[in-house]
């Protein structure tokens, strides 16, 4: 009887929680979390900018796939995109997020990038002694409140996966001991090479949208950390593309600060022929970014997976200032009166140019599962800060 009992609990898999508020993070984390059900007792917590249906009710398209093994929770308050909405939102998730940790009782949680509710789910684990594993740590954005947050959530974490050498030393600086480091690349890459769509689907996909065998740019743009920036970029940007000949393929902002300066401009062009709107483009985002003519906005998309699919990126203001990017096919527009006619010469002449990828890595889903096996056997509550002399 006793030798029963020990047999059972050795077969019971680890509790491992993944969160995710934004659509962003749940593509870096989607193909890891597939990955992580074969070896763990694996749950995904979906909240925040997922369960609103001004951001499009992203959290349909996730039930569709994980719904047996999520939790939904709503935690936003408002559009969460004024400082009283996103603070009442920061401490409902806080909240709401501890009480999900005290009833799963997690061994560990995984919690992706930057964001403020990527915070609020820190903040949660730390109350609740769950440790971290962060994703996306070491990098940086100066031009956008991101920066702060996710070398706070760096701090509060036990371990790491990193996309790029660079961002491991960056972490050791910040006091990280480096076995606890690991550089796996961008996992929406490793979804990306995992998850090769045939022609035929590809082809229904961009016919739905009446995009088969057209010319179209993609807008990707987000709030920066000035609000008068966010405010002036949108104005020059869409008064730009408006004169562009062309298709545009343009989806809606984060949930932030100040994206109602964004959201306003879009809905002036609401009805016009040339703007393809939407809330999110879902699963299918990558499609749509494998077949434009190029990229524009100042989305971390452009940085990451537009290299994959070679294509050229116009990187608008400060919000990817500091990250690591092809120099090849990437335009940097600091001064907005640069949106005009010569910058279309400019792109023409890049558009090219053969991206340097510098995220990709074959193995990142093994490297990521290798990593949390052997963590999880650690004591992750105990954490040095180590001094570099």
């Amino acid at each position: 009887m006793i030798s029963l009992r020990l047999s059972k609990i050795k077969k019971e898999k680890q509790k491992v929680l993944f969160i995710t508020g934004s659509r962003s993070e749940y593509n870096i984390i989607k193909d890891l979390f597939k990955k992580s059900l074969k070896d763990f007792d694996s749950k995904l917590l979906v909240h925040a900018g997922h369960m609103q249906k001004f951001y499009g009710n992203f959290y349909k398209e996730i039930n569709k796939n994980f719904g047996k093994n999520s939790i939904f929770l709503k935690t936003n308050t408002g559009i969460s995109n004024s400082k009283k909405q996103v603070s009442l939102s920061f401490a409902n998730q806080v909240k709401k997020i501890s009480s999900i940790l005290i009833k799963q009782s997690p061994s560990l949680v995984v919690i992706t990038g930057d964001r403020t509710e990527s915070l609020a789910a820190a903040c949660s684990c730390i109350i609740n002694y769950v440790p971290i594993f962060h994703l996306h740590g070491g990098e940086l954005s100066f031009g956008s409140l991101d920066e702060k947050i996710r070398h706070s959530i760096s701090k509060l974490s036990s371990f790491h996966f990193v996309s790029h050498k660079r961002y491991k030393k960056r972490l050791i600086q910040l006091g990280e001991e480096k076995k606890n480091i690991k550089i796996i690349g961008a996992p929406s890459l490793n979804n990306l090479a995992n998850n090769k769509n045939n022609l035929e689907y590809e082809n229904k996909i961009l016919r739905k949208k009446n995009l088969l065998n057209k010319d179209y740019v993609m807008v990707c743009l987000n709030s920066c950390l000035e609000k008068n920036e966010t405010l002036n970029l949108s104005k020059k940007l869409f008064s730009f593309l408006d004169k562009v000949k062309i298709t545009k393929l343009v989806t809606y902002p984060n949930p932030d600060l100040n994206n109602q300066f964004i959201i306003d401009e879009l809905l002036k062009r609401k009805k016009k022929n040339d703007y393809k709107i939407y809330k999110y483009l879902g699963q299918d985002y990558h499609i749509f970014l494998k077949n434009c003519q190029f990229l524009i906005g100042n989305s971390s998309s452009g940085i990451i997976e537009a290299p994959y699919f070679n294509k050229l990126f116009v990187n608008l203001g400060t919000r990817q200032d500091g990250r690591e990017y092809s120099k090849n096919s990437t335009i940097i527009i600091k001064n907005f009166d640069d949106l005009n006619s010569s910058l279309i010469k400019k792109i023409n002449k890049k558009i090219k140019n053969k991206s340097t990828n510098l995220y990709f890595k074959k193995n990142t889903s093994s490297i990521f599962i290798n990593g949390l096996k052997r963590a999880i056997k650690s004591n992750l509550l105990k954490k040095k800060f180590i001094d570099i002399i």
